[in-house]
């Protein structure tokens, strides 16, 4: 028997938490990341909620199914990221974030927007120019901590007194931490969230100063047409990530959905839309 990895048992863990929490079938058949209003959306998503073990139970708002779904991913991530210290060292950290809890000028890359937010307190009309656009929170980030002297010269006398003066990675230059990833999390893709996520991320691209965080999506969302909005372009997303991927594909094939078949095959062969378990190996690059 073929031993199962560490990544499939943690991806199953993920499937079986959400199908407690968020991925829910009603008794009239229909999922919880399904359209209602859309045959095809419904035919995949029961399918796909089959495929990895959902159960019947009264169904749940949709407004109530994107905080759980965040937190099951952050776990996800979480988990499967720590078991790559030995391709990807250091002081990392894995964190669902929300407007109260964390600030993006938190990050050594957008640590000058404080500044440029205090001005546009003082003057009105440089908020009237600049408005929300500088207040940015992704779902979940993943960062680094600058290392000490110490940690740094640990095998070799790499750095001193009087270089490096301005390297990010090192504490003594910069106590900020270093944004890796940002990751939105989308339950499933409205025209809304579509574009919600991409304006976050041409956001992370254009105030940034330094290294360009990962900018992510994790969805759940069934129709290939759907996905296809998110996925398709390039410069502002990384890659999109489906909660389950070979399953759906697997269910596309069998109800014979023709274009959309063709759509998501496009996607996946286009290296556009990629699974969950491919989303920590990514990280670590």
């Amino acid at each position: 028997m073929k031993p199962v990895s560490r990544f499939d048992k943690a991806r199953d863990e993920f499937h079986a938490r959400l199908c407690r929490e968020v991925l829910l079938v009603d008794s009239d058949h229909v999922a919880s990341n399904a359209d209602r209003n859309n045959s095809v959306s419904k035919k995949i998503a029961l399918g796909l909620a089959k495929k990895v073990g959902a159960s019947t139970v009264s169904r749940v708002a949709g407004q109530a199914l994107e905080d759980p779904f965040v937190l099951a991913c952050a776990e996800f991530i979480r988990t499967t990221f720590a078991d790559l210290a030995h391709l990807r060292p250091g002081n990392w950290t894995v964190a669902k974030t929300s407007r109260h809890e964390m600030d993006i000028t938190e990050f050594e890359q957008y640590s000058h927007l404080h500044y440029i937010r205090r001005l546009s307190e003082e003057h009105s009309q440089l908020k009237m120019i600049l408005g929300g656009t500088l207040h940015i929170t992704p779902d979940i980030v993943v960062f680094r901590e600058p290392e000490d002297d110490q940690g740094i010269n640990k095998n070799a006398p790499l750095v001193g007194d009087s270089d490096t003066p301005f390297a990010s990675l090192r504490r003594r230059c910069s106590p900020l931490p270093i944004l890796n990833a940002s990751i939105s999390c989308d339950w499933t893709i409205q025209n809304d969230e579509n574009q919600t996520s991409r304006s976050l991320a041409q956001k992370l691209l254009k105030y940034r100063k330094g290294h360009s965080p990962h900018l992510m999506v994790i969805t759940a969302e069934p129709h290939p047409e759907r996905l296809a909005a998110m996925c398709l372009g390039t410069g502002d997303i990384d890659y999109v990530y489906h909660f389950a991927l070979p399953e759906l594909s697997v269910v596309v094939s069998e109800l014979r959905c023709g274009a959309a078949g063709d759509i998501l095959d496009k996607l996946v062969v286009g290296h556009r839309l990629r699974d969950i378990c491919d989303l920590p190996l990514d990280l670590a690059i």
